[in-house]
């Protein structure tokens, strides 16, 4: 694994969100916190493998966090080290039949019952699979072809609860593959909207 250098400056994977949050204005750039180099290879190195280009363009982006979009969720740089046996544990505890797989990266978990992952096998900018703890136990999903494509939708998402100017086929597109999802698993259908369970509260100020 080369961990002389990351090379970021030549990364583009999320050039589409970072236009599409300034478009929104869902979120004040100053609040826009990023991770260092240093802070990313060293990542790396405890994971032991390199992780994809379009997350570590992430990390170097907001790793350390940002107002609004992720609310509420463990997914910044300091989380890290948590949310993997997180979320082993609760796969245990819903006496999931399916292991993660070795390679697998769990890079975000929100309220303790649900969490995404890629493979860090699968390439710069991955699929995202997702696991959603239910009624009737949890069930695990891909959601997105790439990393930058689930980033685009939390993205609208976000814009979606707090009444911003959103882009409905965007942010309709991982209900819908919800919905299929849940059908297979022979969940009722809900009568509402279901992407909110993937996002996080708007702030108290906003509707």
């Amino acid at each position: 694994m080369d961990t002389g250098t990351i090379g970021i400056t030549k990364m583009m994977y999320l050039s589409e969100a970072k236009k599409r949050l300034e478009e929104l204005q869902t979120i004040n750039p100053a609040n826009v916190a990023p991770c260092r180099e240093d802070e990313v290879l060293a990542l790396e190195r405890r994971v032991g493998r390199s992780l994809p280009g379009a997350y570590k363009e992430f990390l170097l982006w907001m790793g350390h966090g940002s107002t609004g979009v992720f609310r509420g969720t463990d997914c910044f740089y300091y989380d890290l080290p948590a949310i993997g046996p997180g979320a082993i544990e609760l796969l245990q505890e819903d006496a999931f039949p399916e292991p993660l797989p070795e390679d697998a990266f769990v890079f975000l978990m929100h309220q303790g019952y649900q969490f995404a992952f890629f493979r860090l096998s699968e390439g710069e900018d991955p699929p995202v699979s997702y696991y959603y703890e239910g009624p009737k136990g949890g069930w695990l999903f891909p959601v997105t072809a790439h990393f930058s494509e689930y980033l685009l939708i939390e993205i609208e998402s976000y814009a979606k609860l707090i009444g911003a100017a959103y882009n409905p086929q965007r942010a309709n597109h991982l209900d819908v593959l919800l919905r299929q999802q849940r059908k297979a698993a022979g969940y009722p259908a809900p009568d509402g909207p279901i992407i909110g369970r993937l996002t996080h509260p708007a702030p108290e100020s906003n509707p």
